[in-house]
């Protein structure tokens, strides 16, 4: 499963960096843009290597779910892949289904919070359309809604998207509140699914309890690891509920996931990134084999794959 691309950022040109070192503005558009408020350690790296000056550099969201990262210099440029209107999104799903894609998730609620207006939520439903008639019936929809309406919101929401027939509808409620969780299962006709930010086994026990997800999304970094995901898994089996890991990251949660899921016989689905930031392939010999939905797991000792600890030092700054 691939979610929406997002755009590389060149090394010399920006940096991810903590929400509290951004401030923002909004223009009358909509358009947020986030200022980065100091330099950092690859900032003065790059102003070592290159002896350029070093500068701030700004990053731009388009509404509509689809990420524009920009420096102001122009240098840095979206990704082929990025959509920025619901056509787009037809025409980036039909890229995805020739490269082998078979499901695919993202988000289509913009910055709404708690609330969606029914202008906003036909925006949703017509960028998710647009999506269904460019791959028809043998793609899967995943709708995420990442954990942040309140539960008459996530009812709507999910009665609204039935008709287009999604695989499920992540998260339609923060994580803190399996109840509310449960509220808007109870009520969904999609499948519901949820759990990336539920920690351990005993976390997962009252979600089993109440019967409160479809398939459950445990992610193996933040949940304790592979024996843990394995009981987890073991007991959604008990209770016929599919095992969908949670896994929008690098190569080494990436291929314990992947290990993972080949001895669990409830696994239904993995979330990969199809394409990541540059240095991916340089910190891993990472060799990943995709083909028509499918990732073949290899048979090399441990996890499969070696970890470039020289290389990865280059970046610390980013994955600290």
């Amino acid at each position: 499963m691939a979610k929406q691309e997002k755009v590389k950022l060149n090394l010399l040109d920006c940096t991810p960096v903590r929400e509290p070192d951004l401030k923002w503005t909004e223009d009358e558009n909509g358009i947020i843009t986030l200022h980065r408020t100091h330099t950092t350690f690859t900032d003065r790296l790059a102003h070592k290597i290159t002896k350029k000056p070093l500068r701030q550099s700004h990053i731009k969201l388009e509404e509509f779910g689809s990420f524009l990262w920009k420096a102001m210099d122009g240098r840095t440029t979206l990704r082929d892949v990025a959509a920025q209107l619901k056509e787009e999104f037809g025409e980036k799903a039909k890229i995805a289904v020739k490269r082998g894609v078979t499901a695919m998730k993202w988000d289509p609620f913009g910055k709404n919070y708690l609330q969606i207006s029914n202008a906003e939520l036909d925006k949703a439903l017509k960028c998710i359309q647009a999506v269904r008639e460019a791959v028809g019936d043998k793609v899967d929809l995943l709708i995420e809604a990442h954990g942040r309406f309140d539960v008459p919101t996530g009812i709507k929401i999910a009665q609204e998207v039935a008709q287009f027939k999604p695989m499920f509808l992540e998260e339609p409620v923060p994580p803190n509140n399996l109840e509310a969780l449960k509220a808007v299962r109870d009520k969904s006709p999609v499948a519901i699914s949820a759990g990336e930010r539920l920690y351990t086994r005993f976390d997962y026990n009252e979600l089993f309890r109440l019967r409160a997800a479809d398939y459950i999304q445990p992610d193996i970094s933040h949940a304790g690891g592979i024996m843990e995901l394995k009981k987890i898994a073991a007991i959604a089996e008990a209770n016929y509920i599919p095992f969908a890991p949670h896994n929008p990251s690098g190569p080494i949660a990436n291929a314990a996931t992947l290990q993972l899921a080949a001895c669990c016989p409830n696994f239904c689905i993995l979330e990969i990134m199809y394409s990541d930031v540059d240095y991916r392939k340089m910190i891993t010999n990472e060799n990943l084999e995709y083909k028509d939905g499918r990732i073949k797991i290899g048979d090399k000792p441990g996890l499969g794959i070696e970890l470039n600890e020289e290389d990865t030092y280059l970046y610390y700054s980013f994955i600290r």
